[in-house]
């Protein structure tokens, strides 16, 4: 039996239990995750927190609607047992119909049919570090190796375990994190980072140039054995692809030969796709469970 359930009845314990014992468990879906990118989430369960699935609840023009959090990644169904069609379909047709428009990323072990699909606009690669370091590095195509030169020419270097507050040293008029994130958003992001942190479970990373300024800051989230980019920002446009992948690369380095997935997102029409193929990684899309029920005059303002 599937039930809904509002934020305030929900059994975090129990919750928290299930989400570390499920096959497809994730950061993102623990009760302390959701609590901070979520404020008022509520919950489908079946029996006794066998299976769940949070539901990001917000409003928009006096409609309840499930949107995606921002700081979060693919939610959907989280499950002990496997999933099948018809587990996945009985969870999706249990959301209430007074959530008007649904737009939530869904894990891949959420197999869903139309007419509820969407398709993302980013690609999901999946790199397995178990392989050495100079295993994975001979793998580097030559797009790649020149990136990381571009960056040892600029003296390029990863500090971990900055300050939280290092965030705000990105100069407002420079960077585009204030675009990025509203200010009230940014006390969010300082929240989440600080409680993944505590709960030894990120780790957030500063790139420095050769004159000591804050160039890129990237936040890694993980659990079961899968780690994830969080996010990746930057203060300089013309230096972001080489800034990118010397992120990438040094959390490789530091990570390899472990049994771990480096997870992150990147633009469906990006070059390095191909490239970081190469070295191994697992391309997949990912699908967006997807209803527009609102009022015809409201629906233009969404997508």
């Amino acid at each position: 039996m599937i039930e809904f359930i509002p934020n305030e009845n929900i059994d975090f314990k129990k919750w928290d239990r299930c989400i570390k014992r499920s096959f497809n468990g994730s950061i993102f879906a623990y009760s302390w995750y959701l609590n901070i990118v979520s404020k008022k989430w509520n919950a489908l369960v079946e029996n006794d927190y066998e299976r769940v699935m949070p539901l990001p609840h917000s409003t928009f023009a006096g409609n309840d609607v499930i949107v995606q959090p921002k700081l979060a990644g693919q939610l959907g169904i989280f499950s002990v047992p496997t999933l099948n069609e018809y587990n996945v379909s009985g969870f999706f047709n249990s959301i209430p119909d007074e959530y008007k428009y649904i737009n939530l990323k869904l894990n891949k072990h959420n197999q869903i049919q139309e007419p509820f699909k969407k398709e993302g606009k980013k690609i999901n690669l999946d790199i397995d570090l178990i392989k050495s370091y100079e295993k994975l590095r001979e793998l580097y195509s030559d797009s790649l190796k020149e990136l990381l030169e571009t960056g040892y020419r600029r003296d390029f270097k990863v500090i971990t375990k900055i300050p939280i507050d290092a965030i705000a040293r990105f100069e407002q008029k420079k960077s585009p994190l204030y675009n990025y994130f509203h200010p009230e958003e940014l006390i969010t992001l300082q929240l989440l980072i600080a409680a993944s942190i505590n709960n030894k479970m990120g780790q957030i990373c500063g790139l420095y140039d050769n004159n000591n300024n804050l160039t890129a800051l990237a936040f890694f989230v993980w659990s079961h054995q899968k780690a994830t980019l969080a996010f990746c920002l930057f203060s300089d446009k013309k230096l972001q692809l080489p800034a990118f992948f010397f992120l990438i690369d040094d959390f490789i380095r530091n990570n390899s030969e472990k049994n771990l997935i480096l997870h992150f997102e990147i633009n469906s029409n990006s070059k390095l796709i191909s490239a970081f193929e190469k070295i191994g990684a697992k391309r997949s899309e990912s699908f967006y469970l997807y209803r527009n029920l609102l009022p015809w005059y409201l629906k233009p303002f969404v997508t």
